[in-house]
């Protein structure tokens, strides 16, 4: 969550809230169930809002902080493409479908 994020950077946690809502209460529901997180006298009450993020918006905004803190010749990220090998003492992976 918030805290491993941070861990990495207070610039990466700032990325991943930008994509997300900050929410001071909010309700969970689990089928005809409704847990009401975060409301006064809760254990599970904070100091700090949570943020309320799509999984694939949370994917996105840490591979483009990735990317842009490791590409440039580092890093290449491709998908749809399947790993035929990889090279621990190199640190590079064989891509099928077009090159690698």
């Amino acid at each position: 969550g918030r805290g491993a994020i941070k861990g990495v950077s207070e610039e990466l946690w700032e990325k991943v809230k930008a994509g997300g809502v900050m929410s001071q209460r909010f309700c969970l529901h689990l089928g005809k169930r409704v847990i009401d997180i975060r409301q006064k006298g809760s254990s599970l009450l904070m100091t700090e809002p949570s943020c309320l993020i799509n999984r694939a918006d949370l994917c996105a905004a840490l591979l483009d902080a990735l990317v842009a803190e490791h590409g440039g010749g580092k890093l290449s990220v491709e998908f749809d493409r399947p790993c035929e090998g990889a090279d621990l003492t190199s640190r590079t992976v064989s891509l099928g479908g077009g090159g690698g």
